[in-house]
């Protein structure tokens, strides 16, 4: 059994080696998902008990908000990106979700902290659309599996190291340090749309066709 897993996910590895521009896309845009697994996980209660002294209350409050704004995504995305892109839609959307990150702990009330984690939610989600229908338009079916669970791997290992190094972040040092950490995240990915975008060897990449089109 070990055997068959082993060379299993070589399958999924030779395919990524293969399509670099997959894998980069994967590694720099699932840490979008990271900062909602992880680091977000640990502030998002911090946030509410230490700055505005509302505990589990606020905490679901705006857990609640950005679960609106993630159901909102999928009836809006196919709309966004037709009129814009892929590429622009991404770039936006990691953009904004990292603006709401650094905004949502120096906003006065619950309330608009709330309203921040809405279009967080909002726009990570609609970025998480427009990957997973990248990837599964690139990756054969026979071998998507073996590929998520690479990705799977490397998503949990990283969700745990930004838990970690969000928690410590907010103990040493303050919430706010935690939150620009966590918008780092978006940033990292931002960064990846960017570089996929100038490195491609062809004048239209994996990002550049509109779901509508697909």
């Amino acid at each position: 059994i070990r055997e068959n897993i082993i060379k299993s996910l070589s399958k999924g590895f030779s395919f990524l080696k293969k399509r670099k521009d997959v894998l980069f896309v994967g590694l720099t845009t699932i840490l979008s998902d990271v900062a909602i697994w992880g680091s977000l996980s640990v502030l998002t209660i911090s946030i509410s008990k230490e700055i505005f002294n509302k505990g589990t209350w606020g905490y679901g409050l705006m857990d609640g908000f950005y679960g609106i704004g993630a159901l909102l995504s999928t009836v809006i995305i196919s709309w966004l990106v037709a009129k814009t892109g892929r590429e622009k839609s991404l770039l936006i959307f990691y953009l904004s979700a990292a603006s709401m990150c650094v905004i949502a702990p120096i906003l006065p009330t619950v309330y608009l902290a709330s309203i921040a984690y809405f279009f967080m939610g909002l726009n990570n989600n609609s970025a998480r659309i427009i990957i997973r229908t990248i990837f599964m338009e690139n990756i054969p079916n026979l071998i998507m599996g073996r590929v998520q669970t690479i990705f799977g791997v490397y998503t949990r290992t990283m969700v745990l190291l930004s838990s970690l190094f969000a928690g410590w972040l907010v103990e040493s040092h303050n919430i706010l340090s935690g939150m620009i950490f966590t918008s780092f995240h978006y940033i990292l990915a931002f960064i990846g749309i960017i570089t996929l975008r100038y490195f491609s060897d062809k004048k239209e990449n994996l990002l550049s066709i509109k779901i509508s089109d697909a």
